[in-house]
């Protein structure tokens, strides 16, 4: 747990946060120019950057996006059952 926090603490510390982040030059690693070149991020870069650090501290980590729905079988959600992941 101390690994994950420090891998944490140093991800979210390697950059500002930004969404006009520009683009990554071609033919770099993503997660290495984010935290070796890039002053700005968002949620991708901060999120590849922290799950590849982690996988190669031996912790197992996945970079997942997308969205959840809160459904019973044979039910179509309707109404706010299903929104984009957050905090996770």
């Amino acid at each position: 747990q101390q690994i994950a926090q420090a891998i944490a603490d140093f991800v979210r510390q390697s950059a500002a946060y930004d969404k006009a982040t520009g683009a990554m030059p071609e033919g770099k690693d993503f997660a290495r120019w984010f935290l070796e070149s890039s002053e700005t991020g968002y949620c991708v870069h901060f999120a590849t950057a922290a799950t590849v650090l982690l996988r190669a501290a031996g912790i197992p980590a996945r970079y997942v996006t997308g969205f959840r729905c809160e459904a019973t079988a044979g039910l179509f959600p309707l109404g706010g059952g299903c929104g984009p992941l957050q905090g996770r």
